[in-house]
């Protein structure tokens, strides 16, 4: 009697610990299944945050372009603009700007700030604001960058982070056909006259000035060049020639100067158009490995 009551109580006891394992693992089952069911909708919510800071970012940017002057009809400006924006994710670092700056001239401004995500794009929104905050010297592309650039990296001096990004201003003015700019560690735009090779670089005298947002005294200069009527001047990211091909090789800034020279007597969408195609034929990925923003300024006349 007494084995037998130890056997019952034996099992029993393995019973009870089977039932407090199976209950144990329906309870582990029904977290694992809530927490599954809070992380897929803070996913869910992420995305479209993201997705919302997307649309909001290209809102951002240039829907139209002025005219030059701007009480003419877009057929009558005396500069014409295209662009080309390309986001390689959710939100991106680069960004332009084409504005009027008093009655025969206009602005374009183009930066790419390092990295990718929510902090680039966040940093563009500063400089954005910080450029319409500087309106006063907006026809002196040095002034304007030096100013940006002090506020830029006192503000990231404040909140304790690095960032930094490069920029490149351009002032084309009707008036006295001339291109004012300056550089803050960019890709130097080009400079196709009357649409025949080679394109020049817009740099002064070989320098180019630090990215902005690392060193808060920098101060650019502002360079001049003519222009004339059949001109073209392009603006670019380095998102547009970093692309890499099958075999690791990169698509230099070399070809990408190469590649334009062959085309620059084409209309300017065919010439963009043209241009990409053989750049995107020379990536891994039929696509760009980086953000690219490419703005076009064509000059259809000067006064």
């Amino acid at each position: 009697m007494a084995i037998g009551g130890r056997i019952d109580r034996a099992e029993q006891a393995r019973n009870l610990a089977q039932a407090q394992l199976v209950a144990l693992n329906a309870e582990l089952e029904t977290r694992v299944q809530e927490r599954t069911r809070e992380l897929r909708a803070k996913n869910q919510q992420m995305a479209e945050e993201l997705r919302m800071a997307r649309e909001l970012q290209l809102a951002l940017l240039p829907q139209e372009f002025p005219t030059v002057p701007a009480d003419v009809p877009d057929h009558e400006s005396a500069l014409r603009f295209l662009s080309l924006y390309f986001p390689t994710g959710d939100v991106s670092g680069d960004f332009f700007s084409v504005f009027p700056v008093g009655e025969k001239a206009a602005g374009v401004f183009i930066c790419d700030v390092m990295g990718h995500g929510v902090r680039s794009a966040l940093i563009t929104s500063m400089i954005r604001a910080l450029m319409e905050e500087q309106a006063q010297v907006i026809g002196d592309p040095g002034e304007l960058l030096t100013r940006v650039n002090h506020a830029l990296a006192e503000i990231l001096k404040q909140a304790r982070t690095t960032m930094f990004a490069t920029c490149f201003y351009l002032v084309a003015d009707v008036n006295t056909a001339e291109l004012r700019f300056a550089n803050a560690g960019h890709p130097c735009a080009l400079h196709i006259r009357q649409r025949s090779a080679p394109a020049e670089k817009l740099q002064s005298d070989g320098r180019v000035g630090p990215a902005m947002g690392i060193l808060p005294s920098a101060r650019y200069e502002t360079a001049t060049r003519s222009m004339a009527k059949g001109d073209l001047i392009m603006l670019f990211t380095d998102g547009l020639f970093e692309v890499e091909d099958r075999e690791g090789n990169v698509f230099s800034q070399q070809q990408l100067h190469a590649t334009i020279n062959l085309h620059v007597a084409l209309p300017p969408e065919e010439f963009f158009s043209r241009v990409l195609e053989e750049i995107r034929k020379s990536s891994k990925r039929d696509a760009f490995d980086d953000d690219v923003c490419v703005v076009g300024v064509e000059v259809r006349r000067t006064d």
